[in-house]
């Protein structure tokens, strides 16, 4: 493990420990080896840390499962006959050096992708040509996608961009109405594109991963948890998982809290616990859950949490409401 921390055996897991400036507890198992990574707040002990990843084992144990059952991905060396993926379709890697002109990169009628560079040219350049001609058929098609769901979502787009991402698949700035799409879905079927570009749309609607949101995508694209099963189902999600939810619960003495969880039966429970979960809480007890976002990575929910926070009584009251006719 490349990252620099402290390696701790709990039971049999092996763990990389890295301490930072944050709040909770974040869990991750990486790809391609399926290590196990904890990133804990300074002031957390070690008798918290391992508690906490003993009751994850079972999602550990799933989550190195599923990266064992796929396998590794593929390290591309660009070289004559390799295979790559174009949209979910397979391509034979036909290298040819040519002795003047530009680099210029083709598929061919017969499945071939076909690779005219310069003599002598290194692979990394030549794996620079094959990511810029991805980045330009990603484009055209993020280009059509946004054109034919705009006016069915009546939504805008101001701008978008094409990332290589290792923690999501695609994101949303809903300020600004800007998407952020992985590099990755060009090798992936369509479909799976056409999910994720939707959903960061669909934000552009409901920011949070509520029940509205989710009742609007399935509204307008009926068909994303097929396109979604098959996104986790060639790759999985990427390292960030999207399992945790930022919340407000309504107080005893009618206040509203708000916080993140990635368990939040455990978490309301120690809120209403003799401990309590939070200071602010444990005074004013018992509290009910009276709003919920999930699916989101811990960044996502932090982010959602500080800018809930900011609201006044009113705007979290409408949340809230909004929530509940939602559920109804």
């Amino acid at each position: 493990m490349a990252a620099k921390g402290s390696l701790r055996r709990v039971d049999e897991i092996d763990v990389l420990v890295i301490r930072k400036r944050m709040k909770n507890l974040r869990l991750r198992v990486r790809e391609p080896k399926g290590e196990v990574c904890l990133s804990a707040p300074h002031h957390a002990s070690w008798q918290a840390i391992d508690s906490f990843v003993r009751s994850q084992q079972g999602w550990i144990k799933a989550r190195q499962g599923e990266i064992a059952a796929r396998g590794p991905r593929p390290e591309l060396c660009l070289e004559d006959g390799e295979i790559h993926l174009f949209f979910g379709r397979e391509y034979e890697l036909r290298l040819r050096e040519v002795s003047s002109g530009r680099h210029l990169l083709r598929l061919t009628a017969e499945r071939r992708l076909e690779l005219a560079v310069r003599q002598g040219t290194s692979r990394a350049n030549r794996r620079k040509v094959l990511d810029r001609w991805y980045r330009e058929r990603l484009g055209r098609a993020i280009d059509k996608l946004v054109a034919k769901w705009q006016p069915r979502l009546a939504v805008t787009v101001t701008a978008w961009t094409i990332r290589a991402m290792s923690s999501r698949w695609g994101s949303c700035n809903v300020g600004r109405g800007r998407l952020s799409i992985n590099l990755d879905l060009v090798r992936l079927p369509r479909p799976c594109l056409e999910y994720v570009v939707v959903h960061e749309m669909v934000h552009l609607l409901e920011p949070g991963h509520n029940k509205r949101f989710w009742s609007l995508l399935d509204q307008h694209l009926p068909a994303w948890r097929e396109a979604k099963a098959l996104l986790h189902g060639q790759w999985g999600t990427p390292a960030g998982q999207d399992d945790w939810s930022v919340y407000m619960v309504r107080c005893a003495d009618d206040s509203l809290y708000t916080g993140i969880a990635k368990d939040l039966g455990q978490r309301l429970a120690a809120h209403n616990s003799a401990k309590g979960g939070a200071k602010y809480t444990k005074a004013r007890q018992p509290v009910a859950l009276v709003y919920q976002e999930g699916g989101l990575t811990h960044s996502q929910a932090a982010r959602r949490e500080w800018a809930i926070k900011k609201l006044s009584r009113l705007a979290k009251l409408a949340l809230v409401r909004d929530y509940q006719e939602g559920a109804a």
